[in-house]
Formats: C-alpha cells, sequence, structure tokens
C-alpha cells in the first residue's frame, strides 16, 4: 500500500498543514472527513496504481515537502520500515509526476539499485503502464 501525504508550509501564512491522500473510491480523505470533491484525472493516482499493479508488494510513503538542494530522494530506513520518498512541490506538476515515477522505481528495486540496470527496467516499466493508462483514460473521456 502506498500512502500519500501532503505536508507544505504556505510561504504567505506560515500555515503547516497536512493533507492525507488515501485511495478511497478517488474521493479525499482531509482531516480524517471525506470530502466531496472528485478528481477526473489525477496522474498521481494513475502512476501509483501503475506501480501496484507492476510491485504489488510495494510499500512506502510519499512525502511533499521543501528539500534543499535536490527535487527528490528516497529514504530507507534502517529499522526495515516502509521507504519514504519525499518531493519537493516546486517543480512543475509534469516534473512531480515523473519524479514521482523516478522515485517509486527506487522503491521497487530496493537501495542498492541506484541507477543501475535494474532501476532502468523499473522505471520503464512504470512508464509503459503509466502511458497504456493514460491513453486509455484519454480515449474514454473522448468517448463522452
Amino acid at each position: 500500500m502506498i500512502l500519500f501525504l501532503f505536508a507544505e508550509e504556505s510561504r504567505l501564512e506560515g500555515f503547516c498543514y497536512l493533507l492525507y491522500l488515501l485511495r478511497l473510491d478517488s474521493f479525499f480523505i482531509l482531516g480524517g472527513v471525506q470530502c466531496g470533491v472528485k478528481m477526473l484525472y489525477d496522474p498521481f493516482q494513475v502512476v501509483i496504481r501503475a506501480v501496484e499493479k507492476l510491485f504489488p508488494q510495494i510499500e512506502c510513503r510519499i512525502v511533499f515537502a521543501e528539500l534543499e538542494g535536490k527535487v527528490g530522494e528516497t529514504l530507507f530506513p534502517d529499522d526495515g520500515s516502509a521507504p519514504v520518498i519525499s518531493i519537493d512541490p516546486d517543480g512543475s506538476y509534469r516534473q512531480i509526476v515523473e519524479l514521482l515515477a523516478h522515485e517509486l522505481a527506487h522503491v521497487a528495486v530496493g537501495p542498492d539499485a541506484e541507477h543501475g540496470m535494474a532501476w532502468v527496467e523499473a522505471y520503464r516499466k512504470i512508464e509503459n503502464e503509466y502511458l497504456k493508462a493514460h491513453r486509455k483514460i484519454e480515449n474514454s473521456s473522448s468517448d463522452t
């Protein structure tokens, strides 16, 4: 299971909040209360579903937070608990979606693979599955 956490400090008000995005029929859980807002197309969930289809054993947490000097990282805790992906939200939407796939490929192959062939293969599988799902969504929305 992939737990999607969003933590960002507002630059204007200094307000820190957590938004938990859990898969529940594509509805959001905000502070424990289900909201009636539904995203028609969420590329983050498309990437996550692609990864879960390809690597059903995968488990990690995803956090959006400002990072110093990097745009993303995956940490594998020494205690064997679920890896934590951190992504800086300052990039473009497309960059962040691609970075999510990049970091999830690290989780899929483990900490020792780095950017070797196993990682490249995992990333390509994720990318292909994402594009296949994206085309399917695109085609179904153009049919209506």
